[in-house]
């Protein structure tokens, strides 16, 4: 059982046959960076495109909820939305990362999907959530951009797509 306050993680641990985790959630909205907000925008010409943002490592462990997110772009370039996919996030590993721009080049979806993996915008990333227009988060980042009140996806090992998290 994970939870996310110290007031149900004492009531829980009283039952010692439960495994708990203590997860605490952070209440208060990141700040925003609105200068390396608008350098991206302007990198990756944004302006008429809804923007679909995933911070995160490039990892192994990832790998799964990126390529829902990449599922989910080219379906909605498929229905002729304008979208544009943008993850910020170190690549740890580069064989991951290879796998997932040949998923781009498969889907023709190169020119609308942008790996940023330098440290100026990796550092402290979560000021670049205002960036999305639609947030695909876990953990974390998850939980800061619901501060925010940004839409949410996230990944479900069922589907090709990330899932709508709504009330």
């Amino acid at each position: 059982l994970i939870v996310f306050s110290k007031e149900n993680y004492d009531y829980f641990i009283k039952n010692k046959n439960i495994n708990l985790a203590l997860i605490p959630n952070r209440k208060t909205e990141p700040i925003t960076d609105i200068d390396r907000i608008n350098k991206l925008k302007n990198k990756y010409k944004t302006d008429d495109k809804f923007i679909i943002l995933r911070i995160g490592r490039v990892t192994k462990h990832y790998q799964t909820t990126i390529e829902q997110s990449l599922n989910l772009v080219n379906a909605l370039i498929k229905d002729g939305l304008p979208v544009c996919f943008i993850h910020i996030g170190t690549i740890q590993d580069y064989d991951v990362f290879n796998d997932l721009i040949k998923l781009c080049e498969d889907y023709n979806i190169l020119d609308i999907v942008f790996f940023e993996s330098g440290n100026f915008f990796t550092k402290n990333a979560s000021q670049l959530l205002g960036l999305g227009d639609l947030i695909v988060g876990t953990g974390r980042g998850f939980m800061e951009a619901c501060a925010m009140g940004k839409w949410m996806l996230v990944p479900n090992q069922n589907l090709p797509v990330p899932l709508l998290v709504t009330e």
